[in-house]
């Protein structure tokens, strides 16, 4: 359901709602193998990104958005806890 909380920020739709949409869009591109390659997550993250930020921006914009505010805080957020388990 996290997963859910990124996508359903700025949208009124339930969360509940939020990830079967989610698990839709992975599906699809990733034709329900339990495993997905690299290339299918990012064509992931881009329809993810333009279903949250879609509208009239271009999927550059909506990608760009997603990374802004979700992908690179949480890099943050693991790169301190690791840092942090270190020293």
């Amino acid at each position: 359901m996290r997963d859910a909380a990124v996508y359903q920020e700025n949208n009124h739709t339930s969360a509940k709602e939020m990830k079967k949409r989610l698990d839709l869009i992975f599906c699809s591109i990733n034709r329900n193998k339990s495993n997905m390659d690299f290339e299918h997550f990012l064509q992931s993250l881009v329809k993810v990104a333009e279903a949250k930020y879609g509208g009239n921006q271009r999927a550059s914009e909506s990608l760009r958005r997603l990374m802004d505010h979700h992908m690179l805080p949480l890099a943050a957020r693991i790169i301190q806890m690791q840092d942090n388990m270190i020293h």
